[in-house]
């Protein structure tokens, strides 16, 4: 009775061991994953944050400057990559063994209002995949670039299609499958796009445009009036050359209608008016 005691306690002790020691084999792999867990660097001066009170230039001296800025300057956004994982392994078979490493992305998004004082901030993380995004729909891509959708009402305005008399209005969406490309409208380029999902939305002068897309080389150059609405399709293909249309009227509001809306950064000269 004493020994069955003994073997029990120690099948106990074995499988706390293994709960907290995850070991994984896998076609004569060991793999055992290592947690990091670091906390971002601007972690601690966030609790100094008060809404209504922090001034944007005392934001600006703390975390220096953002990587990416929406709303004519008043969002600051940024982003710290961290190692959130190390995985080890060892291939019996193969006689070889390493690390990988995991990687986890802090995002830190701060509004603010036509005073410059701080209105709003939120602290969200986002996985080390290309086009993960944070639950405010912030996605990023290699490098930390940046493609934020926009909020539900700016993305409804821009779907009433509406025509501007003084304004041409061109939308763009994307293919039916995820792939990342820049957008380049009359030599400026103003977004990277992550999401076959997401679609721009520029008011421009009317008269000759231009549309590029990379790295797939497209380009499309045609003309826009006074108050007209363009619709183009950029159709991304594995095999054979990309290509940039204009589409049908009805099925582009089909189109950008499924679609959501992906702000331009600061600093573009084409946005979409308020």
């Amino acid at each position: 009775m004493h020994i069955a005691n003994v073997k029990s306690g120690h099948r106990h002790i074995q499988r706390i061991i293994f709960s907290l020691l995850p070991v994984f084999l896998i076609n004569g792999c060991i793999i055992i994953p290592i947690p990091t867990g670091e906390k971002p660097y601007y972690d601690a001066a966030v609790t100094n944050l008060e809404i209504g009170v922090t001034r944007k230039n005392k934001v600006l001296t703390e975390f220096g400057v953002p990587d990416v800025t929406y709303y004519q300057d008043s969002q600051l956004i940024y982003i710290e990559t961290q190692e959130s994982w190390k995985i080890a392994y060892a291939e019996f078979f193969l006689g070889s063994a390493g690390v990988n490493t995991l990687h986890k992305r802090f995002v830190l998004s701060l509004a603010f209002d036509t005073h410059d004082i701080l209105s709003s901030y939120k602290a969200d993380t986002a996985g080390d995949d290309f086009g993960d995004c944070t639950r405010d729909g912030i996605c990023l891509g290699k490098s930390n670039t940046v493609m934020q959708y926009a909020d539900v009402a700016t993305d409804a305005t821009a779907k009433q299609f509406n025509p501007i008399e003084k304004y041409c209005s061109i939308y763009l969406h994307g293919p039916g499958s995820k792939k990342a490309y820049e957008v380049s409208l009359n030599g400026k380029i103003p977004v990277n796009m992550f999401s076959s999902r997401a679609f721009v939305h520029w008011l421009v002068r009317p008269g000759q445009q231009n549309v590029e897309i990379w790295p797939e080389s497209s380009f499309l150059d045609f003309d826009c009036q006074r108050g007209e609405i363009v619709f183009l399709h950029f159709d991304y293909r594995w095999t054979g050359p990309s290509k940039l249309r204009i589409e049908d009227q009805l099925i582009g509001r089909d189109h950008i209608s499924n679609c959501r809306l992906a702000l331009l950064p600061t600093g573009s000269e084409y946005s979409p008016l308020p």
